[in-house]
């Protein structure tokens, strides 16, 4: 089996197994909730932890030495996407009728954060198809895609500690 394939199934799996917890979990019986600070928190947290998720994510593009970032960046987008999904799921049981403006502009906020961790998801998804060293041409291959992985960016430092020359 070739490495894109099982990459691929790898992918699949993963994104099955994460929508049949977040099945679960939405059904488990429950009592509505009005308020809840915890929620707060998770809600305003999520926005500014996805903010940085994709930070770091688009910093993955820029560093010669990625491997040590993308292993934080898979942290802060996790941490973007449960924080948000934790406090949408306190409310999962109360009716919208019900729910203060404030509830309302909370579960706002967490699908924000919610967002901002899936684009970040999706920025490190297309970092590893476009830069994992597993996926590039064999050698003697030649073109752009033959030259994206020794290419470390723009930023990259040289073993002088002279920044490379940025050419448009």
């Amino acid at each position: 089996m070739s490495d894109e394939i099982r990459l691929t199934i790898q992918v699949v799996v993963s994104l099955v197994i994460i929508f049949g917890v977040l099945w679960w979990m939405w059904r488990i019986p429950g009592e509505a909730v009005t308020a809840s600070i915890s929620a707060t928190v998770l809600a305003f947290c999520s926005v500014w932890i996805g903010v940085a998720a994709i930070g770091v994510v688009g910093w993955l593009w820029w560093t010669a030495h990625p491997g040590p970032w993308a292993v934080v960046s898979v942290l802060i987008w996790a941490a973007a996407l449960s924080t948000g999904l934790l406090a949408l799921w306190t409310y999962r049981h109360t009716p919208r009728d019900r729910m203060p403006e404030e509830v309302l502009l909370q579960r706002v906020q967490a699908r924000v954060g919610v967002a901002l961790g899936l684009i970040a998801v999706v920025m490190w998804y297309v970092f590893m198809i476009v830069r994992l060293s597993m996926l590039a041409p064999g050698p003697g291959a030649e073109g752009p895609a033959a030259r994206r992985i020794s290419d470390p960016g723009p930023l990259a430092v040289h073993a002088a500690g002279a920044r490379a020359p940025v050419t448009l």
